[in-house]
């Protein structure tokens, strides 16, 4: 008998090997938005229509799971930034509130119960999780401390600050962790699976393993620790070349690791934990799906008889052609009879 989607990858975080390599891709629900017409903006307005464009393509594309789309980003407007929201796709900051010490000194926590951009997607979130969630995995995902950090600073000024102004820096990160917890709290009311974050700014691309240690590491395992108090598990997400950093979460509590990184440059560590993704940015946007499912095989191979669950790296590019998405369950698929 075959296992349920849900039933398939909680098998994966348990450790049991069993039946084919389960398949979520994380971050759907902009790309679900964008194959619905429902623009960035108007999602807010009609969550109903987010819930059944995420279903949809999770039932079209046969994926085990879903990442119910809960507004990471929000936090960001609520403490104050400028944000622009294009047609289709993620919300970016326009200008960030916090210019100088003096207005991090005089910000409060938002309160996410009056945050009229989070509830609506939290309300889309239950209505997913009723719907799918007896038979398929579910989670909700939220920005990380340090992301969140990157964004009300301008991410330019915190990278810079970091190493020059620590009194500053520690105020911020102290701030955002606070911020953080106040808004996953809110986040427990929904039924999931896990809960995940996101954490792009933690890469190689912006901070040195020194950096990320010193700096973002304790306020990231504040937030784990924060997360495994509402019983379900936990995934972080990071992006780019952080072999070392994701060694480092490796050694945290955390259950799940998302990344884009090739398989074969992950530490040995990281494969205690359940990895999900491995399928980069670059294959999805490429809209060829005989190199998605070349790659995705390669994956599977790679992290055979370990806790591996097939999915996009990071959030799935807007290029994406959908057939290259349902390649991944092929790909799943293809991988057990091949074995056979």
């Amino acid at each position: 008998m075959s296992l349920s989607g849900k039933d398939l990858v909680l098998s994966r975080f348990d450790g049991r090997i069993e039946e084919r390599v389960p398949v979520l891709p994380l971050f759907q629900s902009f790309f679900a938005n964008k194959m619905a017409g429902i623009k960035t903006y108007d999602a807010r307005r009609c969550p109903h229509k987010v819930a059944m464009a995420q279903i949809e393509l999770m039932e079209a594309c046969r994926f085990d799971g879903i990442d119910t789309g809960v507004d990471g980003l929000a936090p960001i407007e609520a403490c104050g930034s400028g944000v622009i929201f294009p047609t289709f796709g993620l919300p970016y900051t326009r200008f960030p509130a916090i210019t100088d010490a003096e207005k991090l000194d005089m910000m409060d926590i938002p309160d996410p119960i009056n945050d009229m951009r989070l509830q609506p997607s939290l309300t889309a979130a239950e209505e997913m999780v009723k719907e799918i969630g007896n038979d398929s995995f579910t989670q909700a995902s939220l920005c990380g401390p340090i992301t969140i950090a990157g964004e009300l600073m301008g991410l330019g000024r915190f990278i810079e600050a970091i190493g020059r102004d620590d009194e500053t820096i520690g105020k911020l990160l102290t701030f955002t962790v606070e911020v953080f917890k106040r808004y996953i709290d809110e986040y427990f009311r929904l039924d999931v699976d896990a809960f995940a974050f996101a954490e792009p700014v933690c890469s190689a691309d912006y901070l040195s393993d020194n950096d990320f240690e010193k700096y973002a590491l304790p306020g990231i395992v504040d937030c784990i620790d924060h997360m495994k108090r509402s019983g379900k598990m936990s995934v972080i997400h990071m992006c780019g070349g952080s072999e070392r950093m994701i060694e480092h979460v490796a050694g945290t509590a955390i259950d799940g690791i998302c990344t884009e990184l090739d398989v074969s440059k992950l530490p040995e560590r990281v494969h205690e934990k359940t990895v999900i993704g491995t399928i980069s940015y670059e294959h999805l946007a490429s809209r060829n799906d005989h190199r998605v499912m070349k790659e995705a095989l390669r994956c599977i191979d790679s992290m055979n008889n370990c806790k591996h669950i097939l999915a996009s790296g990071d959030i799935i590019p807007m290029t994406t052609d959908i057939h290259s998405l349902k390649t991944l369950r092929y790909a799943s698929e293809y991988h057990v009879l091949n074995e056979r």
